[in-house]
This record gives structure tokens, sequence and C-alpha cells, in this order.
């Protein structure tokens, strides 16, 4: 596949072990991936104001870099997550779109520094100070929510555009009240988005995703991991 949105650069600063948090058991999307499959979608989305919903976020890194370096940017970013501890997660990483989660996680940076003398905590200072200095204004919120529950109440915002990592292999499972989530996920998030709304599906090659309502705009192959393109009817 021939990356479109997302230049060949380091991406260092942007993935968790640095200034964003990560956690055993949560995988990290790719950064450059993630610009990419958001700016396929912008691009068959072909309007903004952008409003991105990640509906399973895990961390948020996903969202962050979209956030962050994303073209054009989005308005809006929202994470949703069935697991309470992936969204504390994705908070504390959706905040330093802010000054004050910049600020936040410098002084808990430089509490680590002082106590363990570390050359990780001096580069992820470094990360924090590049982070902070290309903040946009993007919104961005997060919450626990179970997409395959009909009693979940409506979004804080209307999302036009999904881009999202679908959980695969050992290290993640699904979660929330669906038996054949595959089957399920594509109705279940079409509800909250309306006519011409985009879905980027990123799953691993023995997923398949069933689309009534949607139509696929594209599929690609990308190593060990494939995406799809849909569009709402």
């Amino acid at each position: 596949m021939n990356y479109l949105y997302g230049p060949d650069r380091d991406y260092t600063d942007y993935a968790p072990g640095r200034a964003l948090r990560g956690g055993a058991g949560r995988p990290n999307f790719p950064v450059r991936l993630a610009l990419e499959l958001y700016g396929r979608g912008a691009a068959a989305l072909g309007r903004t104001p952008v409003r991105l919903w990640d509906p399973l976020c895990g961390g948020g890194s996903l969202l962050f870099a979209a956030a962050l370096l994303g073209e054009p940017a989005p308005e809006w970013v929202l994470g949703s997550d069935a697991d309470e501890g992936a969204v504390d997660l994705a908070r504390e990483n959706l905040a330093l779109l802010t000054p004050e989660g910049c600020a936040r996680r410098r002084a808990q940076i430089e509490e680590h520094l002082r106590a363990f003398g570390r050359q990780s905590f001096a580069e992820a200072l470094g990360s924090l100070d590049r982070i902070a200095a290309q903040g946009r204004g993007v919104r961005a919120a997060a919450a626990v929510y179970d997409v395959f529950s009909g009693a979940a109440p409506d979004l804080p915002v209307r999302p036009n555009l999904v881009v999202c990592d679908l959980p695969y292999g050992d290290l993640v499972d699904w979660r929330g009240g669906a038996q054949a989530p595959g089957a399920a996920f594509l109705p279940a998030i079409g509800r909250h988005l309306e006519a011409g709304a985009v879905v980027v599906a990123c799953m691993d090659k023995r997923q398949q995703l069933e689309a009534p309502g949607f139509v696929r705009l594209d599929r690609q192959q990308v190593g060990k991991r494939r995406f799809a393109v849909y569009q709402r009817k």
C-alpha cells in the first residue's frame, strides 16, 4: 500500500511510552498508520468540520495522533470503550491536547526524573515540550460506553468520521454485549451516524465486517493488518 496521508518520519514523540502513557495489555497503534487511516477517511468524507469517533479507543493513542497531526485537523475527537481502565488512560492521554494536561504530565515526569534519574524520563520531557508546542485547540472527550448496548445513551457530539482498530489476537478481546461482534459492529455504530458519514476499520486478515446500511468504498492490506472504508447510506 502507498501511504498518501502518513509521511515517512520519526513519530517517537507521539507514541505511548514517552509523554503519552501506555499500559499492560493495551497495544499501541502505529502513529503513521493512524494518520493514513484518518486522512483517507477525511478525504472520503469530503467536508469539514470533522468530528472523529473511535468507539474502541483503548488508551486513545489513535485519536491523539489524529488530533495533533491529522489533516485536516478535526474539530472534535471522541473516544469510547467498554473498558473503564482504558478510558481512564485515554482521558489522560487526550488531556495532552491542552496546556493544562501538558502541565500535569510534566509534573509527573519531573517527579519520576528526580526519583530515578533515568534518561528515558528526560527524553519524555523533550517529547512533551514538542507536543505542547503543536497545540491545535481540538476538543476531546472519552467515556465508558458499550456500543452494543441498546440502552447506551446518545453521544455528546454527532460524529461524521469513525476510525478504529478492531480487537484481535491474544492481547485484546471484544468487550460489551454482542455475541457476534463482527456482524453487529457496523449496525451498532451506525445508529449514531448520519447519512454520508464514513467509517475506517482496521482489522486482522481473518476478520470480516458485515455492512448492512453501509457501502464499502475501499479495502487495503498493510502488513499483517488490513483496513476497509465504509460510507453510511
